[in-house]
């Protein structure tokens, strides 16, 4: 049996409230039992974006329509979160198909943007590679720069979340060649630096980090010249420079707010970690805390991984593996490639440290299997050679 679930659709003319949250929760309840039952339920919500109240409270706020329209429709979405319930994926990506098919550019440009809350959680997905690709180009035939420089700045982050750094730059770079406003430029400096560091890059990451920190700076946006700090640290302890590591992590600590400080305190955590280790992993479970607090199960993953890096070099490996093997847990169902290579590679060491060398054999292979399937022959030749060494 098929069952077709909706609410109600508010305007968008004030803040959501309890009878919002009511109705939603009532009708995820219905859905999701009819779901449990066997049934092919359809459960669809949104808002009402187009009425006269819209406008009226947008003129009476100061704030052009759509601007306004945009905002409240976001404030709406994103009540799944703590409510607990997700709206059906399929149910989103065949509106925006249809509007693909359609021709309709202004629909297919904009869209996106509203449904940003839930790229949050399918990021890196086919699913949303496609819908930018589609977005960026519709905005490009109506003339929107601005716009489609935004678009192409997410193209390539979820093209980088999925795995695929080099065409996340090639994003990147046509995003430069949209005439980027200068938050957009600072924002693209920092991605860019991500993308050449996960490319191996890392001199030319560090370039783009001080960059975004300079840019970030220069338009007083400190959180994000908290990021830039963070990871300019992060290269900076690869590249062998740990007492600059230490500064950098702790410059960015001490300017960012809330989940804003992980970075800062991963990058800090791992710098301590060969001289001061109790410090260390003190400093990286504040950061594992606030990743939980904020449900962040990307970070959760993140902070994981490093505590697992942390207990290895100083050395409690089996501690270490504990939380490698949660790390891989907490990837399940999400489109993260590139976490998952850089994960694959510390669990495998770790493993390998530990005397499970066949499980560190499992993870190498993996890691191989997943960097030959998203061209990435400098990790698979790494995988490969670690894989020989176990002989």
């Amino acid at each position: 049996m098929t069952h077709y679930i909706t609410t109600a659709i508010p305007y968008v003319n004030a803040e959501p409230h309890l009878g919002h949250a009511l109705e939603l929760v009532q009708a995820d309840v219905l859905a999701r039992h009819r779901s449990l039952r066997g049934d092919r339920v359809h459960f669809l919500t949104g808002t009402d974006d187009n009425a006269l109240k819209n406008v009226t409270a947008a003129k009476a706020a100061g704030v052009p329509v759509r601007e306004f329209v945009d905002q409240g429709a976001v404030r709406f979405a994103a009540l799944h979160a703590p409510l607990g319930f997700d709206l059906e994926y399929p149910n989103l990506v065949a509106v925006f198909d249809a509007a693909v098919r359609l021709g309709a550019d202004e629909v297919v440009a904009g869209l996106p943007q509203a449904m940003r809350v839930w790229f949050f959680r399918h990021r890196g997905t086919d699913d949303q590679t496609r819908m930018l690709e589609a977005a960026a180009a519709a905005a490009g035939r109506l003339g929107r720069d601005p716009e489609r420089a935004e678009l192409l700045s997410d193209l390539g982050f979820a093209r980088a979340a999925a795995g695929r750094p080099a065409e996340a730059l090639s994003a990147y770079e046509q995003a430069l060649l949209s005439g980027p406003d200068d938050t957009l430029a600072a924002g693209l400096a920092l991605r860019i630096g991500l993308a050449r560091r996960d490319l191996g890059d890392l001199a030319a990451a560090q370039e783009q980090f001080r960059r975004a920190g300079e840019l970030f700076g220069t338009l007083g946006q400190r959180a994000g010249q908290a990021q830039a700090l963070a990871f300019d640290g992060w290269v900076s302890l690869h590249l062998g420079h740990r007492a600059d590591a230490v500064e950098l992590a702790r410059a960015s600590v001490a300017m960012a707010e809330g989940p804003g400080r992980i970075t800062g305190l991963v990058t800090l955590g791992l710098a301590l970690a060969p001289d001061e280790p109790g410090q260390a992993l003190r400093t990286l479970h504040d950061a594992l805390d606030l990743a939980e607090q904020h449900d962040l199960r990307h970070q959760q993953a993140w902070c994981h991984n490093h505590l697992g890096v942390a207990l290895r070099v100083t050395g409690s490996p089996g501690q270490a593996l504990e939380h490698h093997r949660h790390v891989f847990e907490l990837l399940d169902g999400l489109a993260e490639a590139q976490l998952e290579i850089d994960c694959l590679h510390a669990y495998a060491e770790t493993c390998r440290a530990a005397g499970h060398l066949d499980e560190a054999r499992t993870a190498l292979d993996r890691l191989a299997q997943l960097a030959r399937k998203l061209d990435r022959p400098h990790d698979e030749k790494l995988a490969r050679a670690a894989l020989a060494a176990l002989r």
